[in-house]
């Protein structure tokens, strides 16, 4: 990736796209020395503008592709840098460790994927942290809504659905058996090895 040759184009979804998946190979290039989501120098192919109105991202183990949203939960995913590198991520770990995206394994898969893409982030804001680095989908959940976000790593049981302790965790059918609701416990666990402090509920 050259994160040069964007920064001309007029489609901001292309441009700022494109720019958070080149900075999301300098992260994990600098930080790990990978090549790529495989580690051997993978194509990344990215479906800009996906569908119509669909309000989501997603590694399909080909493919990256954002949607441009309703604007009204979500807004044009590929323009926030911890969404592209959550995506991303996904492919790291489908290539490093295969984990089956059911219960617990999904849970660690998503735990994973919001905290690289939280890596990401940092990387690009040349390794700052504040408030808003722990909140998932800052960017680009409900824009009309100010300060919410997607997930919270410092608090996950603020978005009213992610569990923060193992033995509360989601143990239903529903989210592939828990898998975003669960990470929040791996989410919460590493924003307190960053920073240290206590749990929300202390």
């Amino acid at each position: 990736f050259s994160a040069k040759q964007y920064t001309t184009w007029k489609d901001d979804v292309a441009r700022v796209g494109l720019l958070n998946m080149s900075i999301t190979y300098d992260f994990f290039k600098a930080m790990f020395g990978r090549d790529g989501w495989n580690r051997r120098g993978a194509n990344h192919y990215m479906f800009l503008h996906y569908g119509y109105k669909y309000n989501n991202a997603f590694w399909n183990g080909r493919y990256f592709a954002f949607g441009d949203c309703d604007g009204n939960i979500l807004h044009k995913t590929s323009l926030d840098q911890k969404v592209v590198g959550h995506e991303f991520s996904h492919a790291a770990v489908q290539a490093d460790s295969g984990l089956v995206y059911s219960t617990d394994s999904g849970a660690l898969n998503e735990s994973y994927a919001d905290i690289m893409g939280v890596g990401t982030d940092w990387f690009r804001s040349k390794k700052t942290i504040t408030a808003n680095t722990w909140k998932i989908g800052f960017v680009t959940y409900t824009p009309k809504v100010a300060g919410d976000a997607l997930r919270y790593m410092d608090n996950p049981t603020k978005d009213k659905s992610s569990k923060d302790y193992y033995p509360e965790r989601y143990i239903g059918s529903g989210d592939h058996g828990g898998v975003h609701w669960n990470s929040g416990i791996g989410n919460l666990a590493f924003k307190l090895l960053v920073t240290g402090g206590k749990t929300p509920k202390s």
